[in-house]
């Protein structure tokens, strides 16, 4: 069990419980995340930037959210500003946390379609599966999701960037946010993903170029490829229309691998994990990774 104590409190990372002795305090969601996340940071002041993108998903935040949130877990954990015992600001910088904590062992949840689940502890493990994962995708046609699970702060979306970073040139990938503002939007992180493979393809199969244009059809930030013929395929209902997104990605991964990664699905809307959830079962034998980030809730 993961259990990190400083000074008077217990901060359960399983279970997403926040504890004074033997009381159970009641702490929002955005102010727990906001805690775990310092706290697992705390070698480093961390700027206001970094805690808009990590902690709440890069929305667009009022300049008092930020220090309201702070201000707010001060009161829960009885710390001063003034006389800082927890959380210290540094001015023009950031936050810091400044207890002296105690804890038992970082769990990471790595977990791919088809293989139990697997805790590991330290980031060059974590690298070197999805490494694996990739080798066996692109070359030996095993394709497969592999969900990176774990509470914010614990470093799902560096990891996912240091795995971008490895991976070799001849190999496309890319990286959709689902944590944008206008994640309400239904396929958002799938119509970005199109968008930059389209804007990358040098060159599209006749069928390439057919599914492209049908889903823009219905879809027209995809944009046409450059020599659409003007197709007029575009399905009807729901079912065809996941059909044909599957049909499109599996193309695509026909003629080269393909490793798309979507971070923070645990704000994704239900239709692109529809399509996430059906294209995973329908690449066992392509040459597609899919690789997503997730953040547990308190009662998972």
């Amino acid at each position: 069990m993961s259990i990190v104590t400083f000074l008077e409190f217990q901060l359960n990372l399983n279970t997403y419980q926040l504890s004074k002795g033997n009381t159970l305090l009641t702490i929002g969601s955005r102010p727990l995340d906001l805690l775990i996340f310092l706290i697992r940071n705390r070698h480093k002041v961390v700027d206001r930037e970094t805690l808009r993108r990590e902690v709440w998903g890069g929305s667009s935040l009022s300049p008092a959210a930020i220090p309201t949130c702070i201000s707010d877990l001060r009161k829960l954990l009885n710390d001063s500003p003034n006389s800082p015992r927890i959380i210290s600001s540094v001015r023009n910088r950031g936050y810091r946390f400044i207890a002296e904590t105690t804890w038992s062992e970082d769990e990471f949840a790595l977990e791919t379609s088809g293989s139990r689940d697997l805790h590991f502890a330290g980031r060059n493990t974590e690298l070197t599966l999805l490494n694996e994962q990739a080798r066996r995708a692109t070359k030996h046609s095993a394709g497969r999701l592999t969900l990176l699970s774990g509470p914010a702060g614990i470093g799902k979306s560096r990891l996912v960037r240091e795995f971008a970073e490895s991976l070799s040139i001849d190999t496309p990938h890319f990286i959709t946010q689902c944590s944008s503002p206008d994640s309400s939007t239904p396929l958002r992180p799938w119509i970005r993903l199109l968008q930059s493979i389209l804007d990358k393809s040098k060159e599209l199969t006749p069928q390439q170029e057919e599914n492209f244009q049908s889903l823009s059809m219905l879809f027209p930030e995809i944009g046409s490829p450059p020599r659409a013929t003007g197709s007029d395929k575009a399905p009807r209902d729901r079912a065809s229309m996941i059909d044909l997104w599957i049909k499109t990605i599996r193309d695509l991964c026909a003629r080269r691998p393909h490793i798309l990664i979507f971070e923070d699905i645990h704000r994704a809307d239900s239709d692109t994990l529809s399509l996430l959830s059906c294209l995973a079962e329908e690449i066992a034998e392509t040459s597609l990774l899919l690789v997503a980030t997730h953040r547990p809730s308190p009662n998972e």
